[in-house]
């Protein structure tokens, strides 16, 4: 189960501690371990303040604590915010057994690729544009060809940068025009 980034509970929470209580509340019944889906301004202007802040800073501290108390409940965070060196840190400070999805339609090679601190794990809009060569890309990377990885993916950043421009919140109509004109769909 994914808990998306809700547009209710940013509308209504007044505090950080209204995000601790109500996650806190849907963790505590789960019986399965969830991913969290954290949602950046860039693609919901409803979602400026979740977590309670504006600020990113502060932001990452309350999804932080709040992955800290129910790390057990939680399988990974989704965090789609377009900032690689933000995913970064969130990677290596989220529990042991806690898995970093990536959003990040402009950095995901090498958020996939990761480092020897860690990785993240694909979970991308872009994906459904550019399935086969992501197919193909991720098949290399399992079978521990990072050269053939780097060069599949490589010339698919630049498209993904242009469908997930500013205003990023748009990106579904470059998605669905690539499936009309690939002759997935038989209208746009």
């Amino acid at each position: 189960m994914i808990l998306m980034a809700s547009r209710a509970l940013a509308a209504r929470a007044e505090s950080p501690e209204d995000y601790a209580e109500v996650y806190g509340a849907i963790l505590s019944q789960v019986s399965s371990p969830v991913i969290i889906h954290w949602l950046g301004e860039m693609f919901d202007p409803a979602l400026s303040d979740y977590w309670g802040h504006r600020d990113l800073d502060a932001a990452t501290e309350v999804c932080l604590s709040i992955i800290d108390d129910y790390a057990g409940k939680i399988d990974g965070l989704k965090v789609y915010l377009l900032d690689a060196s933000r995913e970064v840190e969130i990677r290596r400070r989220l529990p042991d057994g806690v898995r970093m999805y990536t959003g990040d339609d402009f950095d995901y090679p090498d958020l996939i690729l990761g480092d020897e601190q860690g990785f993240s794990h694909a979970l991308l809009g872009i994906f459904d544009a550019i399935a086969p060569a992501a197919s193909a890309a991720l098949q290399a990377l399992d079978a521990g060809d990072t050269d053939r990885y780097e060069e599949i993916l490589a010339p698919t950043v630049l498209l993904s940068r242009h469908i997930f421009q500013s205003p990023t919140r748009y990106y579904k109509t470059g998605v669905v025009f690539l499936a009309y004109i690939n002759g997935h769909q038989g209208h746009f």
